[in-house]
């Protein structure tokens, strides 16, 4: 239960932390485009690609990419563009990361994140 608890907590982070480099703010993204006006490196859209893999599994986006590889026609429709409050995501973590220390299946993590 605490493990679910937190993935869904730092699936929410992520987003948040995505919406705050002004990612996802519109309904419809292109990957690589969204990328170049923010300025992303390149040798981080892996990562973007696999973030934005991920939150498609919870639901938070619909991904139409099945490459490991970002190419431009890589489009994510996004469920919510709506910004998250990041600063109570944060109050979130560190009102439940003491409980999640006590567990020795999570404190790692915990500490990490």
């Amino acid at each position: 239960m605490q493990k679910q608890e937190m993935d869904d907590l730092l699936y929410q982070l992520l987003w948040s932390q995505l919406q705050s480099l002004g990612l996802c703010g519109e309904k419809q993204v292109v990957l690589t485009e969204q990328g170049e006006q923010q300025e992303i490196r390149p040798f981080y859209h892996r990562w973007l690609h696999e973030s934005m893999r991920l939150l498609a599994q919870q639901k938070q986006v619909s991904f139409n990419c099945n490459r490991t590889d970002l190419k431009s026609s890589d489009n994510c429709t996004v469920g919510d563009t709506i910004q998250i409050n990041s600063a109570s995501l944060w109050q979130d973590w560190d009102r439940c990361k003491e409980r999640w220390l006590h567990n020795a299946a999570l404190k790692a993590q915990g500490v990490l994140v």
